[in-house]
Order: C-alpha cells, then sequence, then structure tokens
C-alpha cells in the first residue's frame, strides 16, 4: 500500500573561537585574513599549502601607497593573497604601524582536509549520522559534477552507500538554481553594488548536508559553508558575517562576528538554543569609524542597519552581554521605537507610524496557522494526494515550497525552490493554497506584516 508521509518544517525568513593576539586581545587583521581567504581551487586540487607574505608601504597621507609580495607561492595563491590584503581597512593598518610606514602580513594557505576529486566529480565521504567523514571506513558517499576552474557546482549530486567494498546508489538529488536581486545595499556599500545572486541549492531526500552556493552577478562567492562554518561576503568581496557552530551539552551554540562592508569589525555576539528558548550574547560591539563602543559585554552602544535608502540605528545598554534598560530605534533623527529589556528580554515596546502608536512586549511575532503546527500537519495530510503519475514512476522525494501569508491571513507569492516533478509540485501548492486565509500574521514591534516561510513536504512510498 502506498502511503504519503509529510514533514513539515516551518523557517521563518527575514533577510573557531575569535581570533586572538599573544595578549589574549582580539586581533582584527588576524581574523579578517583568516576568514577572507578563500583557497583557489586549482591550488586545492594540487594540494597547495604555504604562506604568501605582502609588504605594505604606507603614503604620506596615512593610505596604503604599494603593496609588494615578498615570498610567493603560486600565481593563484599570490592574486588571492593580494586581494585579502587590499581589503584590509587602512585604520587597523595604522594601529598595529604605529609611527612606521613599512610592514610585512603573511596570508596562510592551509587545506584543512584533502579535496577528493576524480573526472570533474567533487567527492565527499560521510558517517552513519552523515556527517562529513575522513577517516578510513565511511558509511555514505556524495559525488556531484563541478567546473574544474571554480569548484562551482554544475550537475546533480548522487548519494551513495557503502555495502562492505560496493556501493549502492540510495538518492539522486537535483541541483537547482534561483537567483534574486539586491534592491538596497549594506553600509557602506556602494548603490551600483546592486547585483542578482544565483543560488545553488543541493537538498538530499536522505539527510545528507545540503550543498549551498551563491554567487554575485559579478563572480564573486556571496555564501559559502563548510564543517559547521558559514561565511557571508559583500559584493567587493570582503567578508559580511562569519558563524561557527559549537556543540555542547543540551545546547546549540553559535559564535558569530560581523564586519561593515568597509572592512571594520561591528559585532562579536554567541547565540545558545536550548529547551528554555534562545539567547543573545553581545561580547563586544564597534561604532562605524571602528570605535569599540562595547567590551566584554559591557558598554552603551548603537546598531546600525539599511532600511531601505535610510539609516536605522538602535541604541541602549549592554550589561553581561545582554540588552537592559531602555532602548530607542530612530530613523533620520525620528524615534520610531522605544523598548525596556531585562537580561535581553524585551519587557513592553512601543512604535510610532504615522501618528499611531503601538504597544507590545515582543518586537517580533511570526505567522502561524490558526491551531498551530499540528493542526496544519493534520490539514496536509487530510488534504494532500499523492499524483497518479509519481505512483505509476515510484517517484518519492520532497518538494520545497516557498510562499508570503499576507497581512490578512491570506497566502500568496508561492514559488517551489526544490522540485520533484510528475504533479508533485502542483499537488503541493494546491493543498497550501487550501490554507489561505486561515492563519494568523506575523507582526513586527506590534505592526502587522507580511511573512516568508518555506514549507518541505515528503512524499515517501511505503510498502
Amino acid at each position: 500500500m502506498k502511503k504519503i508521509f509529510v514533514s513539515l518544517v516551518l523557517t521563518f525568513l527575514f533577510f573557531s573561537s575569535f581570533a586572538q593576539n599573544s595578549s589574549g586581545e582580539l586581533d582584527p587583521i588576524q581574523k579578517f585574513i583568516e576568514v577572507n581567504v578563500q583557497i583557489p581551487f586549482q591550488a586545492r586540487l594540487a594540494d597547495t599549502q604555504g604562506i604568501v607574505a605582502v609588504r605594505i608601504t604606507m603614503g604620506s597621507d596615512n593610505l596604503p601607497k604599494k603593496y609588494e609580495i615578498v615570498q610567493n607561492l603560486t600565481d593563484d595563491c599570490d592574486a588571492e593573497a593580494l586581494r585579502v590584503i587590499k581589503l584590509i581597512h587602512p585604520k587597523y593598518l595604522l594601529d598595529r604601524l604605529g609611527v612606521k610606514k613599512v610592514m610585512i602580513l603573511q596570508v596562510p594557505f592551509i587545506n584543512e582536509y584533502p579535496l577528493l576529486f576524480e573526472k570533474g566529480y567533487f567527492i565527499e565521504y560521510f558517517d552513519r549520522a552523515k556527517k562529513p567523514y575522513w577517516g578510513n571506513e565511511p558509511a555514505f558517499a556524495r559525488r556531484y559534477l563541478v567546473d574544474t576552474l571554480s569548484g562551482i557546482i554544475i550537475g546533480k549530486a548522487e548519494c551513495f552507500k557503502f555495502e562492505g567494498k560496493n556501493l549502492t546508489l540510495v538518492d539522486v538529488a537535483p541541483l537547482k538554481i534561483d537567483s534574486t536581486e539586491r534592491y538596497s545595499p549594506e553600509l557602506f556599500e556602494k548603490a551600483t553594488d546592486t547585483l542578482k545572486i544565483y543560488k545553488r541549492n543541493v537538498l538530499s531526500n536522505l539527510s545528507f548536508p545540503t550543498i549551498n552556493q551563491a554567487i554575485y552577478q559579478n563572480g564573486r562567492i556571496s555564501y559559502r559553508t563548510f564543517n559547521e562554518r558559514s561565511y557571508a561576503y559583500y559584493v567587493n568581496g570582503s567578508i559580511a558575517t562569519y558563524s561557527k557552530k559549537v556543540e555542547e551539552e543540551n545546547n546549540k551554540v553559535t559564535e558569530t562576528m560581523k564586519w561593515f562592508a568597509n572592512g571594520l569589525l561591528a559585532s562579536m555576539s554567541i547565540r545558545t538554543e536550548n529547551e528554555k528558548g534562545l539567547t543573545e550574547r553581545f561580547i563586544a560591539v564597534w561604532d562605524t569609524l571602528g570605535n569599540q563602543l562595547v567590551k566584554n559585554g559591557i558598554g552603551n552602544c548603537q546598531f546600525y542597519e539599511k532600511d531601505g535608502n535610510d539609516l536605522f540605528i538602535h541604541a541602549g545598554l549592554i550589561q553581561d552581554g545582554f540588552k537592559e534598560g531602555k532602548w530607542i530605534g530612530n530613523r533620520r533623527g525620528e524615534v520610531v521605537y522605544e523598548e525596556n529589556y531585562e537580561k535581553g528580554k524585551c519587557i513592553k515596546g512601543f512604535s510610532f507610524a504615522n501618528g499611531q502608536t503601538f504597544e507590545y512586549a515582543d518586537p517580533q511575532i511570526n505567522a502561524e496557522f490558526i491551531g498551530g503546527i499540528p493542526s496544519f500537519a493534520k490539514h496536509i495530510q487530510k488534504n494532500l494526494k499523492y499524483p497518479a503519475p509519481a505512483q505509476r514512476a515510484n517517484v518519492q522525494g520532497k518538494v520545497y515550497v516557498q510562499f508570503t501569508v499576507c497581512t490578512d491571513g491570506t497566502l500568496c507569492d508561492y514559488n517551489v525552490l526544490k522540485s520533484v516533478g510528475f504533479g508533485c509540485d502542483e499537488e503541493a501548492i494546491r493543498v497550501i493554497q487550501l490554507s489561505s486565509g486561515k492563519w494568523a500574521p506575523g507582526k513586527l514591534r506590534g505592526k502587522i506584516i507580511k511573512t516568508k516561510f518555506v514549507l518541505p513536504i515528503n512524499y515517501l512510498i511505503a510498502n
């Protein structure tokens, strides 16, 4: 008998330890180099490892006047080292130089793990839990076609299971390519930097790690992940956000560092998720000129956010890493909200717009199907049908559908992010459309807003 098993994951969409020097303080140059270096694909294939040394000469205007490679590695690694060094903000160079005018910086190229590549295919191994594995007895393997010059994925991913010395194909995951437009440049980005991003995703039906690659229209990497670490970049190639997941007992911990588009550090924070909920502690915060406002979790600070063409400023006290007391948000010099916090938790807030005042306790409330996720799961199970063409072809897999919950609780803007075909995509959209009007819309600082969701529906045939 054929049955449909539906898994629901609703994702609300809003758009190493921190490097230290010998004195125990953060070394902004060292960390900037570490997270910005992208080892060229051909260098990875050749297992090229070593150091490129670059000499920087400052001019009379305290800006870099000349960059020279004084210790080379390979042409492509040398070019990458120069690219990264030229992105370092002059403030950090001057802080280290003092009255000197010349300094040498080292850019390390280290392949942490071997790159397995054969006949155009990138090969990965996994343990029984489907986590990356570099030992001698893997449980699974995955291969996918990549461009031999850039390493960008260009074809489907095939997953295999080891059975003794034999390999059995267990999953074929297609490559999904989407493009999105960046309509609003980030702080310190030029308006001309509004470019398309081409996202390449491979989502496995059997819970293998998702392959994510995002490339700007100019060819630079927008986003990449590797071994529990995530990197997001600005259009100019400079690091925007670096995150590292750290497993602790009963806690999911993520360390995050953020930079402004000019290369200056913006913040360092630690997010902890457990059965009690999610908390975020700010370790350090800097202003747009590089002045440190919060140190060791204490200080009066400002967070900066682009809001269309305007600059949104959030200001208040950080105590023991948490927001504390009154926080004020302003745009173009006008106060748009006031919030009171106790140990990072908002107690009460007021937002102001078009002569109206909105009172709230939670600054952000997600849209929700009336009755919650269990009721939505029942709705899907009751109404979803397994398309006959998919049954005849014995097709299984997950359809990922993105949709928007509008301000009146209706749904719109349906988009299939991952397709299965054979009528499964259309059926997934149809059953989601049936729930239109049965949602409580989301709220941001007391005001009703549109909210995006991604819903995976798993079609699985059981005998």
